[in-house]
């Protein structure tokens, strides 16, 4: 056997090793990482659907006892994101929030409460601006422009061909046309969402454990590490931005 098809082979095995743990709960997930010191960290997501940002006031929040720290947008410059359709967001909203529950702000504090409470207490100032709940409203003459790279509210428009359409069409026993409407739809994790942070200061690294994998990051450059039938179709997709 081939070195690469042993490890095809070994890999279809791997989850396998796991699987007894899961099924009787014996797994172990991020939430069930509980260690000593622990800081407890809660979001401020917008009520607004488009609204531009002129103030996050978080003076009040801050002199609460048991607050820790908190960021804003103005704290985090530096995009991410590991798809191409991600690589231009904030980790918090900066200059304007284009969607409710967009995060705002975050908190850390001694326990869950009082990062709770520290959320009332931080003053959202905005100037409230059209919000968009369907395409054909997105995609209007004159609509105000959600993201400024991104003329006419169109996030992207893609031309995909594989294979002869004509020919799939000669041959189809059937050919419908139509107009479909499909939200975005992620993987499904079988934990709830969470995630640990742990700051090693020696080597200036942070450890964080999320819901689907541990990465390394790199504190100095804000690098995340992360560990046969032919068919024929045409399909043309203008995917609009909205705001709801």
């Amino acid at each position: 056997m081939s070195e690469s098809a042993a490890a095809h082979t070994i890999g279809a095995y791997v989850p396998m090793v796991d699987g007894p743990d899961k099924v009787s709960g014996r797994a172990k997930y991020t939430a069930d990482l509980i260690g000593p010191g622990l800081l407890a960290g809660r979001i401020l997501r917008s009520p607004y659907s488009h609204a531009e940002i002129i103030d996050v006031d978080v003076s009040a929040a801050l002199r609460l006892p048991g607050v820790k720290a908190i960021v804003t947008g103005a704290d985090c410059d530096k995009t991410f994101g590991v798809l191409p359709i991600a690589r231009s967001e904030y980790p918090l909203a900066r200059d304007k929030v284009r969607y409710r529950g967009e995060p705002v702000a975050g908190v850390a504090a001694i326990d869950d409460a009082t990062a709770k409470r520290a959320l009332g207490l931080i003053k959202l100032k905005v100037k409230e601006l059209p919000a968009y709940y369907t395409s054909k409203q997105a995609l209007t003459a004159g609509a105000n422009i959600i993201h400024a790279h991104r003329p006419n509210n169109v996030e992207r428009d893609v031309l995909f061909e594989l294979g002869s359409v004509e020919q799939g069409f000669r041959e189809a026993d059937l050919v419908r046309e139509g107009n479909y409407d499909c939200a975005e739809v992620c993987q499904n994790q079988m934990e709830m969402h969470a995630a640990l942070a742990e700051y090693d200061a020696v080597r200036e690294r942070m450890t964080v454990y999320a819901s689907t994998q541990v990465v390394g990051t790199d504190s100095r450059h804000g690098h995340v590490a992360h560990p046969g039938r032919q068919t024929a179709c045409r399909r043309r997709l203008r995917l609009p931005y909205g705001s709801a």
